[in-house]
């Protein structure tokens, strides 16, 4: 038996994962700026941000262009 999949309930699940989040960084008195602000955190995230501007991007730009000309 199939059963309809509502797909606009992914709002809400959405919302509950984000309260459920917030609850946890406040239990466990997590401090995000100064895990935002730590050195290894920079490292990451500008390692992250190369990859996405020398890898990930020109290979989509290819992957789309080739199917524009296609």
């Amino acid at each position: 038996m199939n059963v309809p999949y509502d797909t606009q309930a992914g709002f809400i699940k959405y919302i509950v994962i984000f309260i459920v989040l917030i609850a946890i960084i406040t239990y466990f008195n997590i401090d995000i700026e100064k895990i935002v602000n730590s050195d290894s955190f920079q490292w990451a995230l500008g390692l992250i941000k190369g990859l996405w501007q020398n890898f990930i991007v020109p290979a989509t730009n290819f992957i789309f262009s080739y199917f524009e000309r296609g």
